[in-house]
């Protein structure tokens, strides 16, 4: 399960520590700083193996999260996203594998103009949706990819006013993002899909929210352990 994704996360580690190596006083350019001396230079590269692990982690335990909802589509392409998204309801999303080597996850989301896909950045612990470079820094950013989609879920149940907008090509942002329900590629187990039951029941204003309403439930330590686990809507 989580094979292809640590080669991938070690390649890309492997590669900076190198860089880091090689040329003491090259610009860095993620990060805006210059290394000027071996001790700048170490502490990059303690900085890099810190969050190559950190990646590690993360990836794994996402790629683990996203077969409970059982809405990731390993690979397939936009084409098959967008033949598998075309009949069903707006709103509709799937999670699949970025064709851009740069991404490691795309939506792909049914519109009122048809199926569309937005790429998922990821840099240093924190996803986000990608997006021009003004509106990059304003974008909200989640610790995990279930926790991205799961903001955008509420904001679509939340007032048009307060809906995310796609930028087209001319600047305009006519477009809400409305992500409702999953396309999913097999049957979720009864247990979790009574978890997501019992989540959708809360009223949470987000995920972060929904721990502490667990605990107030009439429910044995172990169901409030397991609802806490995964506290997304699907």
């Amino acid at each position: 399960m989580g094979g292809p994704v640590c080669v991938e996360i070690h390649m890309a580690c492997r590669h900076n520590v190198q860089q880091s190596d090689g040329n003491e006083n090259a610009d860095d350019t993620k990060t805006g700083h210059v290394r000027s001396s071996g001790r700048t230079s170490a502490l990059h590269k303690h900085s890099d193996t810190y969050y190559c692990e950190k990646d590690l982690y993360v990836h794994i335990g996402t790629r683990y999260t996203l077969y409970f909802g059982c809405f990731y589509h390993q690979n397939i392409g936009s084409t098959e996203a967008k033949l598998i998204l075309k009949s069903c309801p707006v709103g509709t999303f799937l999670v699949r594998d970025s064709s851009d080597s740069k991404y490691l996850y795309t939506i792909s989301v049914k519109t009122s103009r048809g199926p569309t896909s937005i790429r998922i950045f990821y840099e240093r612990g924190r996803f986000t949706l990608d997006a021009d470079e003004k509106s990059k820094r304003q974008m909200p950013k989640f610790t995990s990819l279930l926790e991205l989609i799961d903001y955008y879920i509420r904001k679509s149940q939340g007032k048009k006013s307060e809906q995310c907008r796609f930028l087209d090509k001319n600047g305009k942002k006519d477009l809400p993002i409305v992500m409702s329900k999953p396309k999913i590629t097999s049957v979720p187990t009864l247990k979790h899909l009574t978890r997501t039951l019992i989540n959708r029941s809360l009223p949470a204003a987000s995920s972060s929210g929904v721990p502490s309403l667990v605990d107030d439930l009439p429910l044995p330590k172990p169901l409030r352990s397991y609802l806490k686990d995964y506290p997304y809507l699907y």
